[in-house]
């Protein structure tokens, strides 16, 4: 990314911020060495001077700066948010077509869940009614897993689905 491509703001030091405290341990030195290289590169230090102090090699950093610059739906840069550990910027979806599963299969399925709620908007629609019901919906006896499970199988009977889903 070249610099010019930065936004006014963020060159006005205007993104979100993060709180290293709320950062695990484990984590907190890589996010400090990423955090530090973006900010020296907005502020016009080279790749390789960037790389002496962070350790961090330009395809990285560039990697790194397209996320932190990356908008999320509410039209806000991430920021810092986008240099944690482990944090998606973008959610999974899945791309090749679902096929059935064979007995012996293990795996494959990543993403059919949200494929289908996808194609099916109403299935989400009736379970996020019932989570979100206010009023007692569970007994202190009653597992909620079962429930849900089960409400989630009354939704998949209201829906016409196709034979393969």
């Amino acid at each position: 990314m070249k610099r010019t491509n930065i936004p006014p703001a963020i060159r006005a030091g205007e993104w979100r911020r993060v709180n290293p405290a709320c950062i695990e341990k484990v984590n907190l030195e890589r996010f400090s060495q990423r955090k530090q290289a973006v900010e020296l590169y907005i502020e016009g230090v080279q790749p390789r001077e960037i790389k002496l102090r962070t350790t961090i090699k330009a395809s990285e950093l560039h990697r790194l700066l397209n996320r932190f610059l990356s908008v999320d739906e509410d039209g806000q840069f991430y920021g810092e948010l986008a240099l944690q550990p482990g944090f998606h910027v973008k959610p999974y979806t899945r791309a090749c077509p679902i096929s059935p599963k064979r007995s012996e299969q293990h795996g494959g399925m990543s993403g059919v869940l949200g494929a289908l709620l996808l194609d099916h908007p109403e299935i989400e629609e009736f379970l996020m009614g019932i989570i979100l019901k206010k009023g007692p919906t569970f007994s202190a006896t009653q597992d909620w897993q079962k429930y849900l499970i089960g409400k989630f199988y009354e939704a998949l009977e209201r829906v016409e689905l196709a034979p393969t889903e």
